[in-house]
């Protein structure tokens, strides 16, 4: 058995020279984030932003046209409405930015529809990095390492993680699933699987990305988390028949059918996604088709399998490599999500912070802790930055690329450990 305490600490000591390029960095990464915001991103504040698509939906909802929340050219009507309220000149490619989410996701918006369009936003928004914050503090504390873990640290990088930033500037809902996806962690780490499954239901709002962690469970036989994922499922598709009844369900799922030929319309643009399928789309998309959604699903599949390989071996919660593990499978889930706008890779946090807790632990030597940690800063900074400047010039996502290389880098730590242990 491998002793827990076999390395030194690489951390611990440096947390002071931490804090000296972190006084340089921060700065400058907020000044940079400043640009983007005041660049013609300003235009959320004239409804330019994708929390004007939750704002139509709760609105139609709250006004009793629930059956017909799926009637795009019903939201046309509401959204040009929200729009004229603000003065504002934003139009929309197809005339709409529609309501396409799950029906029981409008339920968190309809507290604040009552509010203008701007206080409304500003409000979720504030609730949105409650849910960070408060995610992250739940993952910390969990961990058992709050003496050595530099918390301060921590939310700073969090604060200047640009999809965080962009969760924010969009109104988008990712905060909701942060917090979820980690209380899910939490549970599985205690044992309470069912709990486990239940948090995981609650992000069926972006079901797209929970396929591998379902089927991961399939493989490990957890049907205590099948028992409380298909609990949660039930009470979300009770809320969805309250809210819209069978007319209005039957019409999202025709709607679902309908987006998967969804290319550049309704601001849905595939090769724009942060995921295998935006690659594969920017790069071969328009002159080979087929062959872009072939092999979007192929290294996808290819991808989950070798993940669930690196979960072989006895379910054990209580070992720093369950942690890695779960890691491994968020990036992954979030690689093979066929919908993966810039804003989801604010999911990366939970991730990235099991992977620091992770080198905390003092499990690997201290070279490999340090390859861990400078890769996953260069993927969640320079790279994710870098991302934008390099695709508009050559079709290729840099943020693929370096999920990709964090995802063998975890992959090679997890075959380098089981041979330890062996």
């Amino acid at each position: 058995m491998l002793n827990n305490h076999a390395y030194p600490s690489i951390v611990s000591a440096k947390k002071s020279s931490n804090w000296r390029w972190m006084g340089v960095f921060i700065p400058t990464l907020i000044v940079a984030y400043l640009i983007l915001a005041l660049s013609p991103q300003y235009r959320f504040l004239q409804g330019d932003s994708d929390f004007i698509i939750y704002y139509t939906g709760a609105r139609l909802v709250k006004e009793r046209q629930g059956p017909r929340l799926y009637d795009l050219d019903l939201q046309m009507r509401y959204q040009r409405d929200i729009l004229n309220s603000l003065q504002s000149a934003v139009q929309f490619p197809d005339g709409l930015l529609p309501y396409n989410h799950p029906p029981f996701e409008v339920i968190y918006f309809l507290p604040f529809v009552s509010l203008s369009y701007l206080k409304a936003f500003l409000l979720w928004n504030v609730f949105s990095l409650a849910c960070f914050g408060l995610g992250l503090v739940v993952l910390i504390k969990s961990s058992g390492l709050q003496s050595k873990t530099n918390a301060g640290l921590i939310s700073v990088l969090s604060l200047a993680f640009l999809p965080l930033f962009a969760t924010l500037l969009q109104g988008q809902d990712t905060a909701l699933v942060f917090l979820y996806l980690v209380l899910a962690f939490v549970s599985l780490k205690e044992s309470r699987e069912i709990a486990g499954g239940l948090w995981l239901s609650l992000a069926l709002q972006k079901f797209q990305i929970l396929w591998p962690i379902l089927l991961l469970m399939l493989v490990k036989r957890r049907w205590k988390v099948f028992g409380g994922f298909l609990i949660g499922a039930i009470g979300a598709l009770g809320v969805s028949l309250a809210l819209v009844g069978p007319s209005g369900l039957r019409k999202y799922f025709e709607l679902l059918i309908e987006m998967t030929g969804w290319v550049n319309r309704y601001g849905i643009y595939p090769s724009q996604m942060h995921s295998l399928r935006g690659q594969f789309f920017a790069l071969w998309y328009d002159s080979h088709a087929n062959f872009a959604i072939a092999a979007t699903v192929i290294s996808s599949l290819l991808l989950v399998g070798l993940t669930i390989r690196s979960w072989k071996g006895k379910w054990d919660v209580s070992q720093p490599i369950f942690d890695l593990r779960f890691a491994l499978l968020i990036v992954i889930s979030l690689l093979v999500s066929p919908h993966l706008n810039f804003h989801d890779l604010s999911l990366l946090l939970l991730p990235g912070l099991l992977i620091y807790q992770f080198t905390l632990r003092e499990v690997l030597p201290p070279s490999e802790s340090r390859m861990l940690l400078i890769a996953l800063f260069l993927v969640g900074y320079p790279v994710l930055v870098a991302t934008f400047i390099v695709s508009a010039i050559v079709p290729i996502q840099l943020s693929v690329w370096a999920l990709l290389v964090l995802s063998g880098i975890l992959m090679h730590q997890l075959r380098r450990f089981d041979n330890r242990i062996a």
